[in-house]
């Protein structure tokens, strides 16, 4: 929303906590920014036939387990245009169960290491009051 998208849908199981996320975004805040009323299923599918991105950030998908793949399955990803990409913000595992859903479905995939990378980045600095090495981060990442 903060860099300009026409249009931003908060979904969640919470409905709660889809409002108070929206509702930090700010007055300045450009484009629609709706919250779901949760998972009602035409309502979720109807956000995904509409969607460029989404971006699994629910700790859902944290270990590879039944429940993760239920999780999983109950998105509706073959809802989501063929040029749409998906990212989850969670890195381990890499590839989560979202993540290969939409693989298989042959999405766009970002997997959370990204994420991992620059929180790490900003902890340094605000405890270091230092740039963070970024790139000698990102190789220690790469080297697993």
């Amino acid at each position: 929303a903060l860099a300009g998208a026409d249009d931003v849908a908060v979904l969640a199981r919470r409905p709660g906590a889809a409002a108070a996320l929206t509702g930090s975004l700010g007055e300045g805040v450009r484009g629609v920014v709706r919250a779901s009323p949760g998972w009602g299923e035409p309502a979720l599918r109807d956000a995904f036939a509409r969607a460029t991105l989404v971006v699994q950030a629910t700790s859902a998908t944290l270990r590879s387990s039944p429940a993760a793949q239920a999780f999983a399955a109950a998105l509706p990803l073959a809802s989501l245009p063929a040029d749409a990409a998906v990212t989850d913000l969670v890195y381990d595992p890499i590839e989560t169960t979202v993540l290969a859903a939409a693989a298989a479905r042959g999405l766009k995939t970002v997997d959370g290491l990204g994420m991992l990378l620059h929180q790490g980045a900003l902890a340094f600095e605000t405890w270091t009051e230092v740039p963070a090495p970024v790139e000698v981060m990102r190789s220690a990442l790469a080297a697993g």
